[in-house]
């Protein structure tokens, strides 16, 4: 072997000593903190000790406010500081470091080792305890009651010993929650959070109580009319119940030959009177006999079907053919001012039929009044005079917007005058004119001939128009108008014009 080869050979074999020694040098500088190529939780950590890398997670950690909703919706904010919640990775980093071989730390230089570690979590149980007994859900036992209160849909009972927070319980789920570091907690979709408290006996009687009181506001019968269903709701029934508000107006009613119903109620499912002063009986401000059950008023049962009535009438089917376009139109062809189309004491007899077990149907069609006829709304266009004389209101519609609307009086239905109803035109304009009838004569400025010897015209003589002054003081049949109102339609409204007149 020459001198070049062993020269080769001695440098050879001394870097190789050199790279050793350097390897097990960088291998003893590492034993005392994290390899080479060491990453953690996004951190890197090579050559820091379990101590340096401790708190560089611990900065790195995104402390969570963790919200409460319990299932009524009431809100509980937590906040890491309240309840001295720390986070502590050094047991983790301890486990990590000493799995570490330091020799072979020269691995890492291919690919860097990267890894995860859970924190130990420690936070004060006493603040936390203190701030969930402070939240409002958590009410004394002694404060919770049953009892039956009211709003717009009726009658309904609250049981505040129903489904009432269990702190023992959602104490243990924010517990839970605070070390898996959730940031929502939604008590009603976790398990066990609400018990219920046993009732006393005067409060099951209170339960008891509503439950009848419950049935005879929520019949959810239903009436079809005018092709819709009109369910009867606690919204609607429970007006017809008798309590301690409404009992001294009941009893003031009477009945009479034209409202049978004034002063008759239902009570166990027979038609009965109201007990006298002396002997009525109140139930959580409700009036009951001696059994506790519920009276209901017949005229409260009446009302609502006049209600129905009134809504669902001619004027309704006007509205609905200026919005179609198109449709019939029901009229009531009568002039002594029966108002609306549909039968209103056959929908009060079935009501009342059902509360008094006389019927079982649960739905029923609104029968129409003997004198109604039905009318093709293409008769009127969409320039029309609309007469409302259940409303004594007229109003006249351009191309289908309203123009004008103005209060009159009509014929006096007391004394057989009442105005004619139906769908007429508009015969002839006059002015400056006279009418002429049995026993008077009245000059007018503006007339409009809507049917024989019916018109429209001011009545310079009248100081009101609207209400019912038409049922004790009305015209002769004719259609009253203030002057200044009709002196427009006057100018506006042609020959030809259609004219619906109805109650």
């Amino acid at each position: 072997m020459n001198r070049f080869a062993r020269g080769v050979r001695f440098t050879l074999v001394l870097s190789i000593i050199t790279l050793a020694a350097v390897y097990l040098l960088l291998g003893y500088y590492y034993s005392d903190g994290f390899s080479y190529g060491t990453w953690i939780n996004g951190i890197y950590c090579t050559g820091k000790s379990v101590e340096e890398v401790n708190e560089l997670l611990k900065e790195n950690v995104q402390y969570q406010t963790l919200s409460i909703t319990d299932k009524d919706g009431a809100l509980l904010e937590i906040y890491p500081e309240d309840i001295d919640l720390e986070y502590d990775y050094t047991e983790s980093l301890k486990t990590r470091i000493n799995n570490q071989n330091p020799l072979f730390w020269g691995l890492n230089l291919f690919a860097a080792y990267r890894s995860n570690i859970i924190p130990t979590i420690n936070f004060d149980i006493d603040k936390l305890y203190r701030i969930l007994a402070d939240w409002e859900i958590f009410n004394s036992e002694q404060d919770l009651s049953v009892y039956i209160d009211f709003d717009k849909n009726g009658f309904f009972l609250v049981n505040e010993k129903e489904s009432v927070p269990d702190f023992e319980a959602v104490l243990g789920k924010v517990n839970d929650a605070v070390y898996s570091e959730e940031a929502v907690l939604d008590l009603s979709q976790s398990d066990n959070c609400y018990k219920s408290i046993e009732l006393t006996d005067d409060e099951i009687k209170i339960k008891d109580f509503f439950d009848k009181l419950n049935e005879l506001q929520s019949p959810d019968i239903s009436i079809n009319i005018m092709n819709e269903d009109v369910t009867v709701t606690s919204s609607v029934a429970w007006e017809f119940l008798v309590t301690r508000d409404n009992y001294d107006d009941y009893r003031q009613e009477v009945s009479t030959k034209k409202q049978p119903w004034l002063g008759y109620f239902i009570c166990n499912g027979a038609e009965c009177a109201l007990p006298s002063e002396e002997e009525v009986i109140y139930e959580n401000d409700f009036v009951t006999d001696d059994d506790g059950n519920l009276y209901l008023s017949c005229s409260a049962i009446y009302d609502f079907a006049s209600d129905l009535c009134d809504k669902y009438d001619t004027s309704y089917m006007i509205d609905d053919y200026l919005e179609k376009g198109s449709g019939e139109i029901l009229i009531s062809n009568n002039s002594k001012g029966n108002k609306g189309i549909y039968n209103t004491e056959e929908i009060y007899n079935y009501i009342k039929g059902y509360y008094l077990g006389e019927n079982t149907e649960k739905s029923y069609s609104a029968l129409l009044k003997d004198d109604v006829e039905s009318h093709d709304g293409g008769l009127l266009g969409m320039t029309f005079i609309k007469v409302d004389m259940g409303e004594q209101e007229l109003t006249y519609y351009v191309n289908g917007k309203e123009s004008m609307r103005f209060p009159i009086v009509t014929g006096n239905v007391n004394r057989s005058r009442g105005t004619p109803s139906g769908i007429y035109n508009i015969y002839n304009k006059r002015h400056d004119t006279v009418l002429r009838g049995e026993n008077y004569a009245s000059f007018v400025h503006f007339l409009l001939g809507v049917y024989k010897g019916v018109g429209i015209h001011d009545a310079s003589w009248r100081d009101e128009f609207g209400g019912e002054i038409y049922k004790s003081d009305g015209s002769h049949g004719c259609i009253n108008c203030p002057s200044e109102e009709v002196e427009i339609l006057w100018n506006q409204a042609e020959v030809g014009t259609p004219a619906i007149l109805f109650y």
